[in-house]
Parts: C-alpha cells; sequence; structure tokens
C-alpha cells in the first residue's frame, strides 16, 4: 500500500511538471507564482496528513486527538488561503460554509475567509483595462472610485460614471493574473484532494474539487455571467419585486463587467430595512418564491445567493413594499427535468412523511437504498425522527417540523451528527450528481438570510406550493388525452396539498394572533399593577 501511495506522489509531481512550466511561474498579480503556491500547498498538505497519522501512535482519548488534529489542520489550512489568495480563498469559503459535511473545526477556523477578501491596487485595475480595451479607465469614465466597493475571492467592484451618458455604473473587474494562475491552481488542489483521498478513504473530498474544477473557469469568465443575468432576468417574467442589472456590453469582456449601478442595503442589514418600513416577511417571501421557481421550475438556479449578493430596497412603484436586487450572477447550475422532479417527489415525500417517496426519489438522486434518510438530514439538517416525527399525534403538518426556528441553536447536534456519520457523508457526497451539491450549498445560504431576517415565515410553504404545480404538470404530461380518472386523481393529490398549506396557513395566524393578544394583555396588566404599586404609599399616609 506505501509503494502505492509513492507512486501516485511521483505522479503528481511529474504530471505537475507536464502542465507546463510557464503555468508554474506565472505569478498570480501579487508576485506570487506558482510554484510557491504549489509548494505551500504540497507543505501543508503533508503537515496536516502526518498529523493525523500520528494520533495512532498518540496516547489520550482517540476522540480528543482527533478533534486537536482538526484544530491544527484547520488552522494551517486558513493560513495557506490566505496566502495563496485567489482560488484557496474560493475553496477556503467553500469549506467555510459546509457545517453539514466537514468538522466544526474547520467551519468554524475558515469563517473568516468569507469577508477576507484584500483588494488589489488601482495600478493592477488599470493594467487590466488596458490589456481588455486598449484604453485607460480615465478615457471611458469621468469619474472611477480607486477605492472598491466589495472585493471578492475572484474580483472586486468599483463605483463609475461613463462619459458618454453620464450613466453611474459598477464595473466588476477580475483580479490581475488569476486567470493566468488558475490552471496551475486547480491541478494542485485537485491532485492533493486526490493524494489525501488515498491516504485516508473516509476523507473523500474529491467531488469539492472536481466541483471547483468545473465552475471556477465558468466564473472567471465575465462575458458568461452576463448572459446568466440577462437568462435569470427573462425566467423572472417581468417582476418588478425582483431584479437584475443591465448589462454595458460595450464594455464588457471576459475580465471586465460593466453593469448598471444598483443602490439597496445588503439583505443581512436587517435594521435598515426595517427603518425604511419594510416587512422582513415580504423580503423572505420574494427570495423563496424566486428560488423555488430557479430549482423546481426554470432549471436554472443562482448557486451563490449570499447576503452580500442580495440589495433590499424601496420598490419605487410601492414605497411600502420591498423591491429585491439579485447580485454576482457568475455561478449558476443547470437542472435537468428528471433531476427537478425527482428533486420535488423527494421534498413533496418529506412533507408528508411519505417514507417509500423520500427512498425511490433519493435513489433516482444518488443515494442508495440505505442511505435516503442520511440524505433527507442532509437537506434538512434534522434527524430522520425529527422529520417523521416519533409521536404519531404529532401533526402530520410537516412544515412546521421542518422550520429552522428563529432563536434555535443545533449547531452542537450537527456537529456530532457530522462526527457520526462523515465517512458515509463523504461516500454521499461523492455518488450524489453534481447539480444536488451546488443546491444544497444554495440553500445553505438562503436558510443564513432567512435567519438574519428573523425566520419571519414559514418558507417551506411557498416550496411546497411550487412543488404542487410542478408535480402536478408531471402527473398530467404522462395522462393519456381522455383519462378523466387519472386527471382527477392528479388534481386530487394536489388539492389535498394545497388543503394542508392552507391549514397550516390558519394555524399560523391563529398562534400570531394569539401571541399578540397575550402580549397586550401583559402589557395592560403591567401597567394596571404599576399603578397601584405607585398609589400604595399614598393611601398609607392617608391613613
Amino acid at each position: 500500500m506505501k509503494g502505492v501511495r509513492w507512486r501516485l506522489a511521483g505522479s503528481l509531481a511529474i504530471a505537475g511538471g507536464l502542465i507546463g512550466s510557464n503555468d508554474l511561474i506565472r505569478n498570480d498579480g501579487n508576485g506570487i507564482s506558482g510554484f510557491v503556491r504549489l509548494s505551500r500547498s504540497v507543505l501543508v498538505a503533508s503537515q496536516v496528513a502526518a498529523d493525523y497519522k500520528l494520533n495512532q501512535y498518540r496516547e489520550g482519548d482517540p476522540d480528543i486527538l482527533r478533534n486537536l488534529s482538526h484544530e491544527r489542520g484547520a488552522r494551517r489550512l486558513l493560513e495557506l488561503c490566505e496566502k495563496n489568495g485567489g482560488l484557496y480563498i474560493k475553496f477556503g469559503q467553500h469549506l467555510a460554509q459546509l457545517d453539514h459535511v466537514i468538522p466544526a473545526q474547520y467551519c468554524r477556523t475558515l469563517s473568516p475567509l468569507l469577508d477576507a477578501c484584500q483588494p488589489r491596487s488601482i495600478d493592477q485595475v488599470r493594467q487590466v483595462f488596458r490589456r481588455e480595451f486598449g484604453a485607460d479607465v480615465d478615457s471611458i469614465f469621468s469619474s472611477f472610485s480607486e477605492e472598491p466597493i466589495a472585493v471578492a475571492s475572484l474580483a472586486q467592484v468599483h463605483s463609475a460614471v461613463r462619459k458618454d451618458s453620464n450613466q453611474k455604473v459598477a464595473v466588476k473587474v477580475q483580479h490581475l493574473g488569476l486567470q493566468e494562475a488558475s490552471k496551475a491552481d486547480i491541478f494542485t488542489v485537485t491532485s492533493l484532494v486526490s493524494l489525501a483521498y488515498h491516504l485516508f478513504p473516509n476523507f473523500d473530498f474529491r467531488w469539492l474539487a472536481e466541483e471547483t474544477a468545473e465552475n471556477l473557469p465558468k466564473e472567471l469568465d465575465f462575458v458568461l455571467e452576463g448572459k446568466n443575468l440577462e437568462r435569470c432576468r427573462v425566467n423572472l417574467g417581468g417582476s418588478t419585486e425582483i431584479v437584475t442589472p443591465d448589462v454595458h456590453w460595450d464594455w464588457t469582456t471576459c475580465s471586465v463587467l460593466t453593469m448598471s449601478f444598483e443602490e439597496g442595503d445588503q439583505i443581512l442589514m436587517v435594521d435598515k430595512i426595517v427603518e425604511m418600513g419594510l416587512d422582513p416577511r415580504d423580503v423572505s417571501r420574494i427570495i423563496s418564491r424566486t428560488f423555488a421557481d430557479q430549482i423546481f421550475k426554470h432549471g436554472f438556479l443562482h448557486c451563490d445567493p449570499h447576503g452580500g449578493n442580495v440589495l433590499v430596497r424601496r420598490h419605487p412603484e410601492r414605497p411600502n413594499k420591498p423591491q429585491v436586487v439579485l447580485l454576482d450572477h457568475g455561478l449558476y447550475k443547470e437542472l435537468g427535468y428528471r433531476f427537478r422532479i425527482d428533486y420535488a417527489h423527494l421534498w413533496h415525500g418529506l412533507m408528508t412523511r411519505n417514507e417509500s417517496e423520500v427512498q425511490s426519489s433519493a435513489v433516482g438522486l444518488g443515494a442508495d437504498v440505505n442511505s435516503f434518510r442520511l440524505l433527507a438530514a442532509m437537506l434538512t439538517l434534522k434527524s430522520w425522527n425529527q422529520i417523521v416525527g416519533v409521536d404519531e399525534e404529532e401533526s402530520k403538518l410537516a412544515f412546521d417540523r421542518l422550520e429552522m426556528k428563529h432563536g434555535t441553536d443545533n449547531s452542537e447536534e450537527l456537529r456530532r451528527y457530522v462526527e457520526q456519520y462523515f465517512p458515509e457523508i463523504s461516500e454521499l457526497l461523492s455518488s450524489m450528481p453534481r447539480e444536488l451539491l451546488l443546491v444544497m450549498k444554495t440553500n445553505d445560504n438562503l436558510r443564513s438570510i432567512d435567519r438574519a431576517l428573523g425566520a419571519p415565515l414559514n418558507t417551506l410553504t411557498i416550496t411546497a406550493e411550487t412543488i404542487c404545480r410542478v408535480l402536478e404538470e408531471e402527473r398530467l404530461s404522462n395522462l393519456e388525452p381522455g383519462d378523466w380518472m387519472s386527471t382527477l386523481q392528479a388534481r386530487s393529490r394536489t388539492l389535498n396539498m394545497h388543503i394542508r398549506i392552507f391549514a397550516f396557513q390558519l394555524l399560523v395566524a391563529y398562534s400570531r394572533l394569539v401571541r399578540t393578544l397575550s402580549s397586550l394583555f401583559s402589557q395592560q396588566k403591567d401597567t394596571s399593577d404599576a399603578t397601584i404599586n405607585s398609589s400604595g404609599p399614598l393611601t398609607s399616609t392617608a391613613d
């Protein structure tokens, strides 16, 4: 076995030379060559691997030793990502969001990468413009902010004003040298993850490396991003509740994307939303309906809806209602018809506690017959007993049981769950279709947004309504013309779900009314008690 591992390591080194010395000596715009980044990566990977291997010779509780190795490995990985930048930041950000997949120490330690991107200098931005357009920014724009208004791992955004139209725009500029450095970095990350799998078969993150290798070139193509943006707008069907920027194609290339400048506050700034007189429930409803349609109806999914990519402002025609702006359209995924139907059936089964439907649809999505419960738990972040209900007297309206309650913290339970089932989770992720991986990533972002908004409504009811329409269309499309009995059965199943949704919404409305009345009664009682207490001494004095 040891000989196989050394041969694999040797093959990686040879392949590293075959990808071209030019890729290894090119720098990433900060003067860091591919060879330096490769050397750092190999060193850190060796240190982390050795640390885990040495645990078998160390004295102490195996769980404690493993957790300490997680801590040390996470710190080393964070330092590597910060030093190498670019793709490594992107990779670390993705890992930091996989709290239902990897040990909590890595998620916690890598989380600063989500907000730690360093801006490139204005001189580097000017270099990109001269390379792309043969002109300086000053000849194109009457003003151009030297400091970026937003910075990400792959690019940064500057505000500017066009000379020819005096229109304010947002200019997204790819980091200098990133395109050239990405080939060697993708190879390095993919190779090291593959080597780690052969050394530690239970740690299989090849799916993440493969997903990064497939999607990074797309995210580095800003022309493709502009096309994604326009296709998204078409799918929105002229909605004014949620909008996208306009692309200025005359000043857009693969490395520069010029768009209309969109005002608004980030969706995570809930205090600002409330100050504008807007209801977080309306915001949550717009987001939930939009992404439910993208997943189940259109099959064209924006896979990076984190808080910085979603703005909220007053609707221009209805100032008491919100308008949402969806930004950063670099990462999309096509969801095929069969995938969308299987995924819809999976959620339908979860909502109706239909175990056979959950199992059959999970198998259709790549899980085996024995791991469908694990897949359900990963999707809902709840145990199987919580999903189906351990007490038959519990409400069969699963929306309430599957909801992520505001103020609840299941992080400790989630941590134990990941540690207990980590090998099974890793194996399942490797067998699942790539579409599902990005759908799960999107769901994590949407949960974060919903938590920030205070979970003002049960978004699963909106998902359920979309699923009802999609599954009804699927059932009706498979029927022979004139088969009225089957048509009636299909429509009755849809009606049954709509009745469940309506009943749950009535229950929620009733509960909200009871809480409001109880709060008013409590306030009134406190006021009365205060009045009595304040008048007490006066009465005593009079006596």
